[in-house]
Order: structure tokens, then C-alpha cells, then sequence
């Protein structure tokens, strides 16, 4: 309260008039004045405290709107050409000596002039991909009998041999393999002799007509090109093969003991991994009984060098995150890139050591980029931290183009260790500048109120954020085979997303299993190159002679175990007998003897 005028601190500028003892009306008139005064303090806060959040509820706004409708792309748009500067008129001072302790400026990154879309004039016409791998159907046109003789004479044309071209065209077809298998009947009186009838097909699937070729295919469509299983079925249907989709899920959930052994060493492969990086995501998996539990889990994803392993578990704690992560909490120091989410600090934590988190710089830009699009009078400001953080990467891939695995870090060439230095100075003058912009807000935040204090609330939390997590976004600058950012798990994991919102999810826990496997083996055989068609049929076909078990030897499925040869022949489309798209040579006619 202020003594000298009578008011509250903050209350509108006015004074308390001097009123007599003696008069009981100037004492009324000055009590009356002086709640009057303490109740517009009052409004003057609450004014104040209204438009700090309106502030901030705008803020939020934009946000969304943004994520809705704006741009999803984070790629920054080239800068666009500077005008070339006037010479200065009095002479350029002299630079330091070499001796001289000023440290030089990291280099800008090269500014690209804008590129127009599609090609570009005066560049060359890119060759037509050859593809030998399709197979040949030669086809001969010839010229009608009219046609082959002068139009002026009559005298007839002489064959000049043919000219080629190529057209390629694609269909898929269903067939019915009409499969005879021979049978004999013993012509002796032998005890022993008995009728004998060619082996049948091995079939992955008993009690049901589809074969191998339609089980691969629907695996891979639905869990490798994220289509729904209804339109899956409408797409065969209209090609001539219907299947209940009763039988189609049902299969499926039958196929999944098949998987277990390639997981379970596609899960000890990847403990063997230093640097790790994970991401999760929220997935439904429909409850069957009272003791599923609720229907919401989470996706999560460990992407390693050559592997992706998916899991849907039920929470999103720190918990499960060990179970994401399984022997690679246990054994060993690992390097664990991720986002900010509580459970992987608390994991560290509980693991003593044994993890080192490496947070995603990618994360701590949007925390600018969310400032920038909530005020407009910060734009500046959040533009200059986003060219500055835009540094940092393009620093970090000029020095992983020069790195050398194979050499340590004090090894390493030339050109290596000035890229180095200059990312060491970037990362430092950056928290240099979050430090002193943090005080400076500080110190301000004391006098701001409405829009002002949440102008600098929104500076101060993305500030605050990354100078507490200024140890783990420090780790990849000594160690290159960090990326700073945590790109491969969200790219790897944007594909369920998406078929999320198209199948909500999964229908049962049994299904969910199906889910996380058939994610975790198609996403690792495109790593590696593989093709995904050629990969299932040779393995379920494998099953199939292995009498509906998985084959005892792994080795020749797993991507890191083939040789090159093996790696390239199942790189290749799959082409042979039963295809889509191929014809099934008619059985050949059965001997007359066999026929009697």
C-alpha cells in the first residue's frame, strides 16, 4: 500500500484528498476513495493477466493453424540472391596477424540462387532407364499382302528385316493352378506294394485354396504399402479373386508364429548397436475382453544401422521404454537418440550411466520456430535463431562427408578437424547467446505485463529448454556417427501414422503382434535394399516345404548374413511361374496307360 497517496501499488494515479477528523463526511468520502482505488488495482491485474493470456491463447492458435493448414515441409526456402554491395571508398583494414588470438568465424553456409522447378534449361536430356530384369513377350506386326507391293507398279516389296522398339506395360491377374499329380497302383502280389501318388504343393496355409503368392502379396500390401485390407480385397475382386476378409485377417494372424525366430534375432542384432535412435506414437489396439486393459497403447520405434524394430506396448513409460530398448539398457554404454520425453531421462537415470541420451536438434528448432509463428514481433528474432541452428547442420554434414570411420577422432584429416572446430565454435556461441538473451529476459520480466510478458514468457521457455538440455544436444559434436537429429526414427514411424488414421489402429492384441513384426521386417529389408515381394514369397514358400514351420536356418533371411550374391538376387523383382501377371503354361496331357 502506498502510504504517502493511500492507494494499492498499481492502482489508477490518483490521490486521496486530505480530509478532516473532525467531519464524518470527508471520512466516508475517503474510505469510499480508497476501495475505489484498491478495487481498480485489482481490474488493473486482472487486465493485465487477461491479455497475457489472450496473448498466449493466439499464440496457440497460430500454432495450430499452422500445423493444419500451413506448410508441413521444415526444409527452409534457399535465401534469395543479395544485391551486390557498393565498393567501400576508403581502403579495407588489414586482417590480424597469424598470430593473433581472435578466433575466425565458422564459415556461412553457400547461398543457392533460387532453382526454378522441374529441369532446368540447358541441361542435358537424362538417358531412358534401361530394364533388363522384365521379362521379353515378343510380338511381330506385319503388313497387309496389299500393302507390300508399289502403289504405282505393283512390283512386289522385299523383306528388309524389323524395326524394334520397346513398351512396357503392367497387369496383375488371378489364376487357378490346375495341379495332376500322377498316380501309380502296383501291378504284384507283394505285401509291401502299395499305390503311390506324386508329392503334393506345399501350401503354407492348410484348409484353404490361396497359395503362397496371394499370402506374400497381402502381407506386403497391407504392412509394406499401408493398404487397408477392405480395399485390398476390392482390388482383387476386380481382378478376379475374391476372398472373404475373414479369411484374409484370419490367415494372417495364423502366418505370425512364422516370424518369431527372424525377430527374435532381427532383436539380438540390434543390441549390438552403440547408437540407437527411438520414437513412439500412440496406436489403439482393440480390447477383446475385460483383461486386455484400455484400449489406447503406443508405437515405438528403434531404428539402428540396418535395422528398424517397431513394438506397441501398452504405456508410454519409462518402462516399456526399456523394453523398447531391451539388452541395449543392460549391456554396455549406448547412445540413445531422442526427442525430450520424460521416460528416456528417467530411463538414464535408472540405468546409471549405461545410456547417454543425444537430444534431437530438430525438436529444440521448433521450439523458435512455435515463437516465431505465435508473434509476429518476435519473427525476426526467431528467424536469426533458425539461420543459426540451420548452421549447426549444415556444419555437421560438411564434417560427416569428411569423416572417416575408421580412424579416431585426433586421426582424422585436415579438412575434418576445420569443419570440427568450426561446429565446436557454432555449438558454443549458441549457448553463449541463449545465456545472455536469458538474462536480459529475466531482468525484463520484472516491469513487462499483457502482451509484452508473454512475448518474453514465450522467449525465455524456448531458452530455458535448450540450455537444460544444452548436455545431450552437446553429444554429437564429438562423436560424428551421432546425427543431431533423431530424423530416421520419425521418418521410419510416419508411415504407421499414416495408416493409423485409415485403420485406426488394430482390431486385437494378436493382431497388434502381426503389426509390430510385419513393420519391423519390411522397414529393415528396404534398408537393405531388398525386394519385399521377393523376400516373402522365397520365405513363406521356405515354410511351406518345411512343413508350416520356420526354416532352422535363419541365415540366408537375415540381411546382414547374405552375401552379396544372395543380397542381389533378392534384390530383384520376383519373376517366374505364378506372378502376377503371368501365364501358367497348360499341364501336359496325361499317358494313355495313366488315363486307364
Amino acid at each position: 500500500m502506498d502510504a504517502e497517496r493511500g492507494r494499492p501499488e498499481g492502482g489508477a494515479n490518483l490521490q486521496l484528498p486530505q480530509a478532516d477528523p473532525s467531519c464524518a463526511a470527508c471520512g466516508q468520502q475517503a474510505d469510499f476513495v480508497r476501495t475505489a482505488l484498491e478495487v481498480a488495482g485489482q481490474m488493473q491485474q486482472e487486465r493485465d493477466a487477461a491479455l497475457q493470456r489472450n496473448s498466449e491463447l493466439e499464440a496457440q492458435v497460430a500454432e495450430l493453424k499452422r500445423t493444419q493448414f500451413g506448410r508441413k515441409s521444415e526444409v527452409q526456402p534457399p535465401p534469395e540472391p543479395k544485391e551486390p554491395e557498393p565498393p567501400p571508398e576508403s581502403p579495407a583494414p588489414e586482417p590480424p596477424a597469424a598470430d593473433s588470438d581472435t578466433p575466425e568465424p565458422p564459415p556461412e553456409p553457400p547461398e543457392t540462387p533460387k532453382r526454378g522447378r522441374g529441369r532446368q534449361p540447358g541441361s542435358p536430356t537424362p538417358p531412358r532407364e534401361e530394364r533388363p530384369d522384365l521379362p521379353r513377350e515378343p510380338e511381330r506386326r506385319e503388313l497387309p499382302e496389299e500393302e507390300r507391293c508399289c502403289p504405282q507398279c505393283g512390283a512386289p516389296y522385299r523383306p528388309n528385316g524389323y524395326e524394334r522398339s520397346e513398351l512396357f506395360e503392367i497387369g496383375w491377374k488371378a489364376v487357378c493352378r490346375v495341379i495332376e499329380r500322377a498316380r501309380y497302383r502296383p501291378t504284384c502280389e507283394c505285401p509291401e506294394a502299395h499305390a503311390v501318388t506324386a508329392p503334393p504343393e506345399p501350401r503354407v496355409m492348410l484348409h484353404t485354396k490361396l497359395g503362397v503368392s496371394v499370402w506374400a502379396a497381402a502381407l506386403v500390401q497391407v504392412f509394406g504399402f499401408l493398404r487397408t485390407q477392405a480395399r485390398l480385397l476390392r482390388d482383387w475382386e476386380a481382378s478376379g479373386l475374391r476372398v472373404p476378409v475373414s479369411v484374409l485377417s484370419t490367415g494372417l494372424r495364423h502366418l505370425q508364429p512364422l516370424f518369431d525366430a527372424w525377430i527374435a534375432e532381427l532383436d539380438r542384432w540390434q543390441a549390438e548397436a552403440t547408437v540407437l535412435q527411438a520414437d513412439e506414437t500412440s496406436w489403439r489396439v482393440q480390447p477383446l475382453g475385460p483383461g486386455d486393459g484400455p484400449a489406447r497403447h503406443w508405437l515405438w520405434v528403434l531404428v539402428t544401422q540396418g535395422a528398424v524394430r517397431f513394438r506397441v506396448l501398452r504405456t508410454r513409460s519409462a518402462a516399456d521404454a526399456r523394453v523398447l530398448l531391451g539388452a541395449a539398457a543392460r549391456d554396455g554404454p549406448r547412445i540413445v537418440v531422442c526427442d525430450r520425453w520424460s521416460a528416456y531421462k528417467a530411463l538414464a537415470k535408472a540405468c546409471g550411466g549405461v545410456l547417454l541420451l543425444a537430444f534431437c536438434w530438430a525438436h529444440q528448432r521448433r521450439d523458435f520456430r512455435r515463437v516465431g509463428t505465435g508473434f509476429a514481433g518476435l519473427l525476426e528474432w526467431s528467424e536469426s535463431w533458425l539461420d543459426a541452428i540451420g548452421t549447426l547442420f549444415w556444419l555437421a554434414a560438411e564434417r560427416q562427408e569428411a569423416w572417416d570411420p575408421q580412424r579416431p577422432l585426433e586421426r582424422q584429416s585436415g579438412a575434418f578437424q576445420t569443419r570440427q572446430g568450426d561446429l565446436e565454435r557454432v555449438v558454443q556461441g549458441l549457448f553463449d547467446r541463449a545465456r545472455e538473451e536469458l538474462r536480459e529476459i529475466e531482468e525484463q520480466l520484472e516491469a513487462a505485463s499483457g502482451y509484452a510478458r508473454a512475448e518474453l514468457d514465450a522467449q525465455g521457455k524456448a531458452l530455458r529448454s535448450l540450455l537444460n538440455h544444452e548436455e545431450g544436444l552437446r553429444v554429437f559434436v564429438q562423436r560424428p556417427e551421432v546425427p543431431p537429429d533423431n530424423n530416421a526414427a520419425e521418418r521410419a514411424i510416419r508411415g504407421p501414422v499414416i495408416q493409423r488414421y485409415t485403420t485406426f489402429g488394430s482390431g486385437s492384441p494378436s493382431g497388434a503382434l502381426l503389426t509390430e513384426q510385419m513393420y519391423s521386417l519390411i522397414a529393415t529389408l528396404q534398408k537393405w535394399g531388398l525386394n519385399p515381394y521377393h523376400w516373402m514369397r522365397e520365405y513363406l514358400a521356405a515354410c511351406a516345404r518345411n512343413e508350416r514351420q520356420a526354416p532352422a536356418d535363419m541365415g540366408p533371411w537375415l540381411p546382414w548374413r547374405m552375401d552379396e550374391a544372395r543380397r542381389a538376387e533378392l534384390s530383384r523383382p520376383l519373376l517366374g511361374p505364378g506372378d502376377a501377371g503371368a501365364a501358367l503354361e497348360e499341364p501336359p496331357e496325361a499317358p494313355a496307360a495313366l488315363a486307364a
